[in-house]
């Protein structure tokens, strides 16, 4: 979750310039709710000017915005949308009205058996892990079993890893196996 990931990053890679690296290797970002409600607009601007190449971009609430921070969020999900990239909201609760037009998926973690359980307003499905297994063979049944859960009519969807960071080897070779079995 995130691309603020030091250990991702070559040593001598300036720090503006992370975004447009993590956004030239994986395809989907979200942006946690502890960074994105503090943004001033200058920030907006070098996020939206960095981010142009994902194809997904995703924004996380714990909490409802306030409606300030709706009304900017609007703004800048029109934006983004413009530019023919895929947008959405992950909430675990209920967001203002202004916000419902958006693609909002409530988003559940899989059971211990693997099954996953999801509830959509109007969002697509998404996957969410909060750490991943280190081992490519237990990834990969997590990805299986994604996989087989999703809709007849989608081949894909965006996974989220909250603690992407802490196990960057683990993510880069999760990212492989989507990858690998065309995901």
């Amino acid at each position: 979750m995130g691309w603020d990931c030091e250990q991702f990053y070559p040593h001598d890679l300036p720090e503006d310039w992370r975004l447009e690296y993590y956004a030239n290797y994986f395809s989907a970002l979200l942006v946690p709710s502890s960074q994105w409600p503090e943004w001033d607009e200058a920030d907006w601007t070098d996020f939206l000017d960095r981010s142009d190449t994902l194809r997904w971009i995703g924004f996380g609430f714990k909490a409802a915005p306030d409606d300030s921070q709706a009304a900017r969020l609007h703004e800048v999900l029109t934006e983004i949308a413009a530019r023919g990239q895929a947008v959405g909201l992950f909430s675990h609760e209920p967001l203002p009205d202004e916000l419902l037009q958006w693609p909002v998926t409530w988003f559940d973690r899989a059971d211990g058996r693997g099954q996953w359980r999801w509830r959509q307003l109007s969002g697509a499905p998404a996957g969410w892990l909060d750490a991943l297994p280190a081992e490519a063979r237990a990834q990969r049944q997590i990805l299986e079993a994604f996989a087989a859960s999703l809709p007849q009519d989608r081949n894909g969807a965006p996974f989220i890893v909250k603690q992407g960071c802490a196990n960057m080897q683990a993510l880069t070779q999760f990212k492989r196996l989507t990858e690998l079995l065309g995901l």
